[in-house]
């Protein structure tokens, strides 16, 4: 007879429970007897068998999604979350609520696995989507040492859809990078949302922390903010001092004019720049070609060569932009 219990741990003295209520999964525990066999225990099925059978089966909405025999023993020693519960009998009576973007209880069962070190059934290729959701547990539960080295293999396996430009995933990524500590992604991502994010991070309601965001948000619209105004100086710089000579300085206003309408930068975007990377910007700013100051006036004028470069000051600006446009450091952003 097939069992009513997914079975982590035939031996286990707790029975965890996992309810969905308005959309959102609820876990509490339930003390059985460490050496009783349930009657109608059947054989250990696999956490892959479970994932299967937990995509092919879920029961409707606002009653029990799983039973899980679990071991209080494991779960304490491989998560704070749990080694605090259990220390308290008020807590351990109380129900939990998963986070709202948590929607995957394939996870909870590799998660689970993982913690009972049954190795053999935590799978080593899993999709974006799971390792989200596992990221998800491991920051809630406080237990990442228990799949830090699972946790390895997981990204290696899925390094081929890491993003190497700002696409949707990035936010997904930035929170997977985060969540598992991994230097060289976070520094990674950041980069990229850094200079290639056109807007906040969209995090699709990842718990991604609001200083993160915040700050790549910052340092973008700083970035992009820089160089407007380096440019609009320039051109305010020749209107109220002018250059070498009034026919130069003629060509040079107008030909950033005319250079800047095509790319939207005329008249000048404002904060917070939405749509506006500092990759693009960079891209079109540093393409606009010099003025033919030199061959159609100098000779004629006999102004010097001094003073005629379209932008002298913003294209130094540009290059220092693009060499400090890079990771940010993981440690800066580690809470506890």
């Amino acid at each position: 007879m097939a069992s009513e219990y997914d079975i982590i741990d035939p031996r286990g003295d707790m029975l965890l429970l996992v309810e969905k209520h308005a959309g959102q999964f609820h876990t509490r525990l339930l003390t059985v007897s460490a050496s009783s066999t349930l009657a109608n225990e059947g054989p250990e099925q696999s956490s892959g068998e479970l994932v299967r059978a937990t995509k092919n089966n879920l029961p409707s909405p606002d009653i029990t999604q799983a039973r899980i025999r679990v071991s209080s023993k494991h779960l304490a020693f491989s998560s704070r979350f749990f080694q605090e519960k259990f220390s308290s009998e008020e807590r351990l009576n109380q129900e939990d609520i998963l986070p709202p973007c948590f929607n995957n209880l394939g996870a909870l069962y590799v998660l689970l696995n993982a913690m009972h070190c049954r190795a053999r059934n935590v799978p080593r290729h899993i999709t974006l989507d799971t390792l989200c959701m596992l990221a998800i547990l491991i920051e809630e539960y406080e237990c990442l040492e228990a799949v830090e080295v699972f946790a390895e293999t997981w990204i290696m396996n899925l390094s081929e859809g890491v993003p190497k430009m700002f696409n949707k995933d990035a936010g997904r990524w930035l929170y997977i990078a985060l969540a598992f500590r991994n230097n060289v992604l976070f520094h990674h991502m950041t980069r990229i949302a850094i200079r290639e994010s056109p807007g906040p991070v969209p995090t699709f309601g990842l718990p991604v922390p609001n200083s993160l965001i915040g700050h790549i948000e910052h340092l973008r619209q700083h970035k992009v903010d820089s160089i407007v105004i380096s440019l609009y100086e320039r051109m305010e710089y020749l209107l109220d001092h002018g250059g070498c000579c009034r026919s130069c300085d003629t060509m040079i206003i107008g030909s950033m004019m005319l250079q800047l309408k095509p790319r939207e930068l005329f008249p000048p975007p404002q904060a917070p720049y939405e749509g506006l990377s500092v990759e693009h910007l960079l891209r079109i700013v540093s393409g606009m070609q010099e003025p033919r100051c030199m061959e159609l006036f100098h000779e004629q004028t006999g102004c010097p060569a001094i003073g005629c470069s379209l932008m002298p000051t913003t294209r130094l600006l540009l290059r220092r932009v693009d060499h400090e446009s890079t990771g940010l450091e993981l440690d800066s952003f580690l809470s506890g």
